[in-house]
């Protein structure tokens, strides 16, 4: 059981074809620019592509920041109502690895917020929703270039109203934030799998079959 498209059981949400595509999208209210929930002590101690990535970015463009930690997190009815009021979220993954796109992509998507990538390549994420529904940091050159492409976004309205066009034919589901809940469909997807299946499949090398 596994994110990537090859395991046997593949653990993954997916865009799902709209039931009723007369349906028209409501883009809810946006109060922010570019958001981020991010845990404050990985956030101030720890190196690596994100946060290099977003110590960069906020040289040339604000960047509001909501803590998430252990100790005091975004309560999980105030979640998706926080990404949902930003133009633009972070989804910033923490490895890049092929298939590993998280719910940090889904849930922008979810709350009707445009995702800006940083994980596997674009056409990675282009196996799971279109390309035009998101942004990806590798389609410029540099930051400076991202954040003149974000601020033109923001003055453009029908531009930016264009990141959501895929949902006239499509819907996503909500990803479980409570951690309580958070594997409760994983399990489910992993018992209705043994319970019909006999054969399985033996990895001799692990690590050599998630990080190739």
């Amino acid at each position: 059981m596994s994110y990537r498209t090859d395991a046997d059981i593949h653990v993954h949400w997916k865009l799902m074809a709209k039931k009723n595509i007369n349906e028209d999208f409501v883009l809810p209210k946006k109060e922010r620019l570019l958001c981020w929930i991010v845990d404050s002590y990985d956030l101030q101690t720890k190196t690596g592509d994100k946060y290099n990535y977003y110590r960069e970015l906020i040289k040339h463009i604000e960047v509001d920041v909501f803590y998430s930690t252990s100790n005091s997190s975004l309560k999980v009815e105030n979640y998706f109502q926080t990404i949902s009021s930003c133009k633009f979220y972070l989804s910033f993954e923490d490895s890049i690895y092929r298939d590993g796109i998280t719910e940090k992509f889904n849930e922008p998507l979810v709350a009707g917020t445009v995702p800006i990538a940083l994980g596997p390549p674009r056409l990675n994420y282009e196996t799971f929703v279109p390309g035009s529904s998101f942004i990806h940091v590798n389609d410029f050159p540099d930051v400076a270039k991202l954040v003149e492409h974000l601020q033109t976004l923001d003055k453009d309205n029908e531009a930016y109203m264009r990141y959501f066009d895929w949902r006239h034919s499509f819907t996503v589901r909500r990803h479980p934030v409570e951690k309580k809940h958070a594997f409760a469909h994983a399990i489910c997807q992993a018992c209705h799998y043994v319970s019909i299946r006999k054969e399985y499949r033996a990895i001799p090398d692990l690590y050599k079959w998630i990080f190739h």
